[in-house]
């Protein structure tokens, strides 16, 4: 019992000490349609228009390259992708030094990934 009270101060302490603030995320579900999304058509166009200049195969920052399917399938299905468009905190906030994207766009490559980020 006498060890039963300074562990529940210390158990309230640390818990108060936390400073962790959870990222809310938009509501992507209705973001709109994505009923037709297709790598091709709808994920790869995203990533060339907003992540390109510094993720090309020419000279692609940090060794992360976002132009080809192969490339891209490998950091989706390890989550950093996910992660860095909505600015989850566990990556780094991407696109770099702009805006994040729009909520349609990220509803798009989040369905994609759910379907197993296909090559079509």
């Amino acid at each position: 019992m006498k060890f039963f009270i300074p562990a529940l101060i210390l158990s309230c302490l640390l818990a108060l000490s936390c400073r962790h603030k959870p990222v809310i995320q938009p509501d992507i579900n209705n973001a709109c349609d994505t009923t037709n999304v297709s790598y091709r058509k709808s994920v790869q166009p995203i990533l060339n228009r907003n992540c390109g200049s510094c993720h090309s195969s020419g000279d692609p920052a940090h060794g992360i390259i976002l132009d080809n399917y192969k490339s891209v399938r490998i950091f989706a299905a390890e989550g950093s992708l996910y992660g860095a468009i909505t600015r989850n905190g566990e990556y780094a906030p991407m696109p770099y030094d702009a805006p994040k994207l729009d909520v349609c766009s990220i509803a798009t490559i989040h369905h994609r990934i759910m379907e197993g980020m296909k090559d079509n």
